[in-house]
């Protein structure tokens, strides 16, 4: 009587955490009647010694490995109200299960909205990347892809925001604009559109289809200006170009003037 008075309390325990954390997920509800099933198991073997001993399975064995349910599932709450899941006291982590964060499979990304495909041309294959929005690629592994078909096939890269943007070398970045292209390592884009910055920390702040392709070049704005000297500056105008070492143009003036 006095187990079947164990197995009764035990079952009382599943239930509680049933209620309380059954609607987080399918996969938690299955656990859930998998224990029940086993305490069940339990119960006819608590009244069959032979099935015990041919089994192992004791009312003893089923309460610790239910203490253990119990204390994996302790940092998760759920608000029935609200519908919110809430993970107290605990770090959530994602892999792949490569063993590497740079690795070549396509698992391991945390993927918030339905991630819609593109007509044509989806590239996924990275590994360990955070993705938001809708027809965005993602290639390589530790970028950040926000936006609308945008494309980060890089390491350690991101685009924030925008739509059409391209992010290719390690390390870049795009905040914002409309068919911006990164493939500079340590590169920048902050906004604009068509613009292209390809030098080893180049960057360019905004305009149209402006250009920094040298080792730490930069233009600032305007259109169709270009910084293709090493550490050379364009600061706004329209066609304006500076080539060579350290030169700057702003406008209506250059470093010639």
């Amino acid at each position: 009587m006095s187990q079947l008075q164990d197995a009764e309390a035990l079952i009382r325990r599943i239930e509680r955490l049933e209620s309380e954390l059954g609607r987080t997920s399918r996969r938690l509800r299955t656990t859930w009647l998998g224990i029940l099933g086993l305490c069940f198991c339990g119960m006819v073997l608590a009244s069959s010694p032979a099935a015990q001993a041919q089994f192992g399975i004791t009312l003893s064995s089923l309460n610790t490995r239910l203490i253990a349910v119990e204390n994996k599932t302790a940092p998760l709450s759920y608000n029935d109200t609200s519908k919110l899941l809430r993970i107290t006291g605990a770090n959530v982590q994602i892999v792949d299960g490569t063993g590497s964060t740079n690795s070549s499979s396509p698992m391991g990304n945390l993927i918030v909205g339905y991630n819609g495909e593109r007509g044509s041309g989806n590239v996924r294959t990275g590994s360990h990347n955070l993705i938001l929005g809708d027809a965005n690629n993602y290639a390589g592994s530790a970028n950040i892809v926000s936006g609308f078909s945008n494309a980060a096939n890089a390491n350690n890269a991101a685009v924030i925001g925008g739509v059409g943007n391209s992010a290719s070398g390690d390390g870049c970045a795009i905040l914002s604009g409309q068919s911006n292209t990164v493939s500079g390592q340590n590169a920048t884009i902050t906004g604009g559109a068509f613009n292209f910055s390809s030098g080893l920390t180049s960057s360019v702040s905004g305009g149209l289809q402006n250009q920094a392709t040298n080792t730490g070049a930069s233009v600032s704005g305007g259109i169709s200006n270009t910084a293709s000297g090493f550490f050379s500056s364009v600061s706004g105008g329209d066609s304006r170009s500076a080539t060579g070492t350290s030169n700057w143009a702003a406008g209506g003036l250059s470093q010639t003037n």
